[in-house]
């Protein structure tokens, strides 16, 4: 029998020679920080690096690798700070394409906008999509919760993400495992994962030496964080302009959850759009929805009832709601592209008059900019909300006629929230629904890069 089994991460990352490309799992618990570690010691270079998840300069994931030069190139969702990232469900898609020997496919996301541009386009039943190639590597690194000595493993929860993908798609893929490699027949073959044949080599994860048992992430192992945003509902200080009070971002928040219908599915992106899976009434049936896996969750976790095997796809911990699932990152973004998002709520540095979102860059004119998943829940959502403070801190208007950044999607958003009222998209422009209680719509429009008119039935925003 081939030996899998390996005795140390050093030993198992021995001979990755210089000029491979490399497939890294991502998100959070299924990072395996550990091989990623270990070939940072090795001194491999001219690498090429897929990396379902950016760069952090934080923890020692793929930017141990990237920051010394030793990369050569840098396929990721978050790009490389000079090219565009790629859009999250486009990257998972390339992946499990690259996995299925499918050479590639088309998709509507990212059409019209920079990370569209020079690829071959073509319409089906009315549509534009772009066509995007599969990837695959010659080394693949995973995390798994559990294996056995023939390869075959079982991810937990948030590990479901990438890493089954990741598994499939590479010529050697290898695994670094939490709890002790099993022998043959003690996995159920119903919870396999993936399968042994994809797997060439296992490790086990060694203990944190003493005093490392806290630390958030480590490369020994993962321990829980109860992260959450740092600029929360309920904790910011009233803010005013003028001498007039805006909306707080729990009033914004709470108005934004009063439009999402009983039994919708739902996805959230960073920041204040986190916050409406914690206001949102538990008997309206709301499915949250995480693109990195996670169906039906219930809110963001305290460090008092975390479980570290389950994140959003920014490591924001999680806790399951009544009938949730998790399933891999393809099958999150299939859900997506298939119609059977209700709405996403997301924020942005401008929306224009005519819809145009723009959240992924915030240089005027520039190419680059984070793909995200804000891509894909842009041009495939039902319904595209956005909240967002009404001005940048220094004063700019984020409502504008035109935008001036990088596109996320063209003509999507449908409302917009700011703490100075409700905004729809109609093909006038901006129709201010509900104005902030004690404002003028003379006095809004002196804050907005583009004209807002306001509906003849205009009422102050009631939460």
């Amino acid at each position: 029998m081939i030996k899998k089994v390996m005795e140390t991460l050093d030993e198992t990352v021995a001979d990755i020679p210089d000029g491979a490309s490399i497939m890294v799992g991502g998100f959070g618990p299924g990072i395996p920080y550990n091989l990623i570690s270990a070939l940072h010691r090795q001194g491999a270079k001219e690498l090429t690096v897929i990396a379902v998840t950016p760069t952090t300069f934080r923890r020692p994931d793929v930017s141990l690798l990237t920051r010394e030069g030793r990369v050569k190139e840098l396929i990721s969702q978050g790009g490389d700070g000079h090219t565009p990232g790629v859009p999250q469900g486009t990257m998972a898609e390339r992946v499990r394409a690259g996995a299925a020997g499918i050479p590639a496919f088309y998709t509507p996301t990212s059409v019209g906008t920079n990370m569209a541009k020079g690829k071959e386009h073509r319409e089906f039943n009315g549509r534009t999509y772009v066509l995007e190639t599969a990837l695959t590597a010659d080394y693949g690194f995973v995390r798994a919760r559990k294996a056995d000595t023939v390869g075959n493993l079982q991810y937990r929860l948030s590990q479901m993400n990438s890493n089954p993908l990741v598994a499939r798609a590479a010529r050697i893929t290898i695994a670094e495992v939490e709890e002790p490699i099993v022998e043959v027949g003690d996995l159920d073959p119903s919870f396999v994962h993936t399968p042994g044949l994809y797997v060439k080599r296992v490790v086990e994860i060694p203990p944190p030496p003493e005093g490392f048992e806290d630390r958030p992430y480590n490369i020994f192992g993962v321990a829980p964080t109860g992260r959450r945003s740092t600029r929360g509902i309920g904790e910011e200080a009233e803010r005013e302009e003028s001498g007039k009070k805006k909306l707080s971002r729990e009033q914004m928040v709470r108005r934004l959850v009063q439009e999402l219908e009983e039994g919708w599915v739902v996805n959230l992106g960073m920041g204040l759009p986190q916050y409406c899976c914690m206001l949102a009434p538990p008997e309206r049936g709301i499915i949250f929805h995480a693109e990195n896996g996670v169906i039906g969750y219930g809110g963001m976790a305290t460090k008092e009832n975390l479980d570290i095997h389950l994140v959003d796809a920014l490591g924001f911990h999680l806790t399951l709601g009544p009938g949730a699932s998790v399933v891999d990152h393809a099958e999150s973004f299939a859900l997506v592209r298939s119609g059977r998002l209700d709405a996403t709520a997301l924020g942005a540095y401008q929306v224009a008059e005519n819809g145009d979102l723009a959240n992924v860059g915030r240089e005027p004119g520039g190419e680059g900019g984070a793909g995200g998943g804000a891509m894909d829940m842009a041009a495939n959502a039902k319904r595209v909300f956005v909240i967002m403070q009404h001005n940048r801190d220094d004063g700019e208007a984020r409502l504008v006629k035109r935008s001036n950044l990088p596109l996320t999607a063209p003509g999507v958003v449908k409302m917009v929230f700011t703490d100075l009222g409700v905004f729809e998209v109609t093909s006038e422009g901006f129709l201010m629904r509900e104005i902030a209680p004690g404002w003028t719509v003379d006095e809004v429009n002196a804050l907005s890069g583009a004209e807002i008119h306001a509906a003849p039935d205009l009422k102050e925003v009631q939460v």
